[in-house]
């Protein structure tokens, strides 16, 4: 599976024709009579990745005024790390400076080649700038495995060619894997590779020059052993980030189920029978039963009961008396 598609917008024109010019004509209407591009492979003093890029472009444009230059795009990122060009330069065949702009657009950096000025015939791009954390580790390998030249283009390739040069403290790290693909996307159509020893143990592979039609690319791959370089933090594990969320969302499980059991455990209990409760009603003290008889609708005499009523209050006392003799005595 392809680890990145290094996805570059390549040598659209700035310019506009402001003189008259055949009808048919557009800004992509030229060719490339040769394109080659060189990888430094190599490690920094912290042991990541970086590959420093030289590339040599000889675009043939028409004899009018249609182009005012080229515009180079690279990604920003490449698997979460910074892969944004660095250190960019441009020259022509002798080294001769050419003014050029860059601007991010959030995805890519924009490498905008020219000025005003309209360029015809034969010119040569050279540009070169570094890439860091290029190698990306895997299951069982380390792996560079990149687009080299863009599917986005319109224009053919007369010759195109590149080479890697991988440095001391990589290339004994060499697998001996690589591939080199080309063509349209998911094309599964091969170029070749060679490779070679050169001096202070440094190794070399090439692919040599063929013709490349208008949208086809190449991408490559070169394996290396696990661990031949150091990943930036932010492709290593990070438990926090990678467990946190799981416990957090188990954890949030969990207080919902109990949360919710409490519900209804709560409305069992409101609805747990109780029994049949009768309301019992007393007559108030402030009323003797003398008013509260008729009022309730006691038919019978409360003479005896407000006798007793009153004596509860302490209003009368009942005492025994002597048994009575007679009228007389």
């Amino acid at each position: 599976m392809r680890l990145w598609i290094l996805v570059t917008t390549l040598l659209t024109t700035l310019g506009v024709a402001l003189v008259a010019s055949p009808a048919h004509a557009d800004v992509d209407d030229f060719v490339y009579d040769s394109w080659h591009v060189s990888y430094q492979l190599d490690v920094d003093e912290e042991g990541r990745a970086v590959a420093r890029v030289t590339e040599k472009l000889v675009a043939v444009f028409p004899d009018f005024d249609q182009n005012r230059g080229i515009v180079r795009a690279l990604p920003l990122t490449y698997e979460k790390a910074n892969a944004a060009p660095q250190g960019i330069s441009v020259t022509d065949e002798s080294g001769t400076a050419i003014p050029f702009d860059t601007e991010d657009d959030g995805t890519f950096r924009i490498i905008l080649i020219g000025d005003d000025s309209f360029v015809r015939g034969v010119h040569t791009y050279v540009i070169s700038y570094t890439l860091h954390d290029v190698i990306l580790t895997t299951d069982d390998r380390d792996e560079f495995y990149w687009d080299i030249v863009p599917i986005e283009r319109a224009q053919s390739i007369a010759a195109f060619s590149a080479e890697f040069d991988i440095a001391n403290d990589l290339a004994p790290r060499l697998t001996g894997a690589t591939a080199c693909f080309t063509g349209t996307a998911y094309s599964t159509e091969t170029c070749e590779m060679s490779e070679a020893q050169v001096d202070s143990g440094r190794s070399k592979l090439a692919i040599e020059p063929f013709v490349l039609p208008g949208g086809s690319g190449v991408t490559i791959g070169i394996a290396f052993e696990r661990g031949s370089v150091v990943q930036p933090p932010v492709r290593l594990p990070n438990p926090l980030l990678d467990i946190g969320p799981v416990v957090i969302g188990a954890a949030a499980l969990v207080l919902g189920i109990v949360a919710a059991a409490l519900v209804l455990l709560e409305r069992r209990r409101r609805r747990t029978h109780r029994g049949v409760i009768v309301a019992q009603y007393e007559v108030p003290e402030t009323l003797p039963p003398l008013l509260a008889g008729p009022i309730a609708g006691e038919t019978k005499s409360t003479i005896a009961a407000e006798v007793v009523h009153l004596a509860v209050r302490g209003a009368i006392r009942i005492e025994d008396g002597a048994e009575p003799t007679g009228f007389l005595g």
